[in-house]
């Protein structure tokens, strides 16, 4: 009878795989730092090195999961296309075949803690240094033991659950080569790997039951199938929170499995007899007649699997684009205003996520300055209902404004508590004063809304000149904005300064102007007092908005400055 003990025993050796994949993730990440990120758009480019780079990422990674939601990300971000990302997606496929490739091999061919332990002294030698890169080496060396060890355990409490008489029962009755049988492991694989959120510890289970005998090649065939479409589920769950095209991306990647699943599984039989033969050719034993070779058949079939897949569907990602749109339509514009803010499913890894932080911070730049157009019309608005109309979209507009804003500062505030990269670490807080900025441009915006609300309810008039000298105003401060953006939406390293700062000097020297000037008036009486007052209080919240952009920009100049890597 299988007992509870035997049950945490499995589900503790399956911890281990877990943990280990996570810290060989996570410290690859921080080994890598923010080059990988351009490296990646760089390459998206073209359909051959965007598979390349798909593979490698994710062999380097140990995680198909965490690389697929990455790209997504990008595609997310806008950093990269639907089409481009679908490369990546394939090449992420073949990547996380690497490891099992690595495991079937070390972990079902040699003493595995012979491997493992050794791996553990020799991840010493980095782990405890002070540089970082050193320190997240020795992370990777103590994850892939710790995945060894998750092996073993496995291995060791698998093999006594076949000693259970019931165990070996229902197995057996779900053994067999027809259609039904094999259809109920490709729907087992899917399970199994759905629950364990990982491809890697579901094959790696699967490769534990077959060398053991438990279970036919052909029916692990089928589970490693059933792997394939499981494993798509994390990736769409995270783009749920994602804009159309994230969607999308995530969406591709489910029907890229399936459709290899659907000319894959009427051919096993056949697929069964090209590994066994490959296996004779690399090994000159027949894999059937030794129990020990069945792990590296298998992965040889998940690695071929994806191989001929992308080689197939490579050619038909314009018809992978048109059906994911037809399931996944467009959304109707939306007047809330509320934009997507990555969260950690999507984003993926912390490293990475300094740069959706960055897109997102342009994109509130930007509605930012949309905010700040719509004063001058409260000036200029004279009808009652257009008048109401524009209060209540600025409202709108500022509220989600804030909202947003509220967010990214939690989001950036939880990054930086992260074991981030020194270098991320200070972009993470740069990028968190500029939406501090940011929220103070928008509470100068309401003020100056507020203002004018009051002028017009009292019927305090502006002269045509005092019109026009704020219209100068307006324009200076809304060109500021127009640099300010350019600056946050390209690379920081040649935002313009220059003439950032002659807007800055230039507002300033229009709001002295026009400070001396509105007092000359008044004592001349031909501006009233009531006029004046509004008058100077708007102009001097325009000079703070131009102070908040120009203290912005200056943060931007802080990154270069401390020659970090190109965001």
């Amino acid at each position: 009878m299988v007992t509870a003990a035997n049950i945490l025993m499995i589900a503790g050796s399956i911890g281990f795989l877990l943990i280990g994949l996570r810290l060989m993730s996570q410290a690859f990440q921080k080994f890598a730092g923010q080059g990988m990120r351009n490296t990646l758009s760089m390459l998206a480019d073209n359909p051959i090195s965007g598979v390349a780079t798909g593979t490698i990422l994710t062999g380097a990674l140990q995680l198909s999961s965490a690389s697929v939601i990455l790209f997504v990300g990008l595609v997310n971000a806008g950093l990269i296309t639907l089409r481009q990302s679908i490369p990546l997606i394939m090449g992420a496929n073949i990547g996380t075949t690497i490891k099992a490739l690595i495991l079937s091999t070390i972990g079902f061919q040699f003493d595995i803690m012979r491997v493992a332990l050794p791996i553990v002294a020799f991840s010493m030698i980095f782990i405890f240094s002070k540089d970082i890169k050193r320190r997240a080496l020795g992370e990777i060396l103590i994850g892939f033991a710790l995945l060894l060890l998750g092996l073993a355990f496995l291995k060791e409490n698998l093999a006594l659950l076949d000693q259970k008489p019931e165990i070996v029962g229902l197995i057996k009755s779900l053994g067999g080569n027809d259609i039904l049988s094999l259809l109920l492991f490709l729907l087992s694989g899917i399970v199994l790997t759905v629950i364990v959120q990982s491809s890697s510890v579901a094959i790696t289970i699967t490769f534990t039951l077959i060398s053991s005998g438990s279970i036919g090649f052909d029916q692990a065939a089928a589970m490693v199938l059933g792997d394939n479409i499981g494993t798509t589920l994390t990736a769409n769950i995270a783009a749920l929170v994602g804009n159309t095209q994230a969607k999308r991306a995530a969406f591709t990647h489910f029907l890229f499995n399936l459709l290899g699943v659907f000319w894959a599984f009427p051919l096993l039989t056949i697929f069964s007899g090209f590994i066994n033969w490959t296996v004779i050719q690399l090994r000159g034993e027949d894999m059937y007649s030794h129990l020990v070779l069945m792990p590296l058949g298998l992965s040889l079939f998940h690695l071929f699997f994806n191989l001929f897949n992308t080689i197939i569907l490579l050619n038909f990602r314009d018809l992978l684009i048109s059906i994911s749109s037809y399931f996944i339509k467009d959304k109707p514009k939306s007047s809330n205003w509320r934009r997507f803010l990555p969260g950690d499913k999507l984003s993926a890894t912390n490293e990475f996520s300094i740069l959706q932080a960055k897109k997102e911070i342009a994109s509130l730049g930007r509605d930012t300055s949309l905010l700040f157009k719509m004063i001058p019309r409260f000036m200029v608005e004279k009808d009652e209902v257009g008048y109401k109309a524009l209060h209540d979209s600025f409202t709108d507009m500022r509220h989600n404004l804030e909202m947003s804003g509220n967010e990214l500062t939690n989001y950036l505030s939880q990054l930086n508590s992260e074991d981030l990269s020194p270098e991320a670490k200070y972009r993470a807080s740069m990028m968190n004063n500029m939406v501090l900025k940011l929220k103070m441009i928008s509470d100068s915006c309401l003020k100056m809304q507020l203002i004018l609300d009051e002028k017009n309810m009292l019927k305090v008039w502006f002269t045509p000149k005092q019109r026009l000298n704020m219209t100068k105003m307006f324009n200076l401060v809304q060109e500021s904005f127009r640099v300010m953006n350019e600056n946050l939406g390209d690379d920081y390293k040649i935002a313009r300064f220059e003439y950032a700062d002659e807007l800055e000097l230039s507002i300033n020297t229009l709001r002295d102007k026009l400070k001396q000037k509105s007092i000359e008036q008044v004592e001349k009486g031909k501006y009233s007092l009531e006029a004046a007052n509004y008058y100077r209080d708007l102009f001097s919240l325009c000079e703070k908005i131009g102070d908040h952009i120009s203290s912005i920009n200056e943060l931007l100049k802080e990154i270069p400055y401390h020659s970090l890597s190109k965001i």
